[in-house]
């Protein structure tokens, strides 16, 4: 074998069932998340906002590894249900904070059950999950 296909055939081992398992771990938030009126991505920035009171949209979009053209639309959508609102500061017009209504903050413990349930779902010991978690770090700094 030449080590062209070597190489090929060890990404192929990780990055294929990586992007398999993203697909399937996406697939198991859409259909929990169906009773909310949520997209995953949605999901996320609830669960980011959670514990954040005010945010910068350019922070927020650097925590959620989103550009604005995808952040935007999704935050003006979040806004509509009226879990969350945007305001400009008022000596400077571009900056745009976030930060959640109480009716967003409403949604806190059932959306961590969503959570718990994807664990379950899983069934990964701490010890597995620790481990996953290290690997994905890894991989999400490559980014950077």
């Amino acid at each position: 074998m030449d080590e062209n296909n070597v190489l090929l055939q060890k990404e192929m081992k990780i990055g294929f069932p990586l992007y398999v398992a993203s697909r399937e771990l996406a697939r198991l938030y859409r259909d929990l998340l169906l009773d909310f009126d949520l997209t995953y991505t949605q999901y996320l920035t609830m669960v980011m906002l959670f514990d954040i009171d005010v945010v910068n949209v350019k922070e927020l979009g650097k925590m959620l590894y989103l550009d604005s053209g995808t952040l935007t639309p999704l935050l003006i959508k979040l806004e509509k249900k009226g879990y969350l609102t945007r305001t400009r500061l008022a000596d400077d017009n571009r900056y745009l904070n976030i930060s959640l209504t109480e009716k967003g903050k409403a949604l806190k413990p059932e959306l961590e059950k969503v959570g718990d349930k994807i664990l379950k779902m899983l069934d990964v010991t701490d010890t597995e999950s620790q481990c996953l978690e290290s690997l994905l770090q890894k991989i999400m700094k490559c980014k950077e």
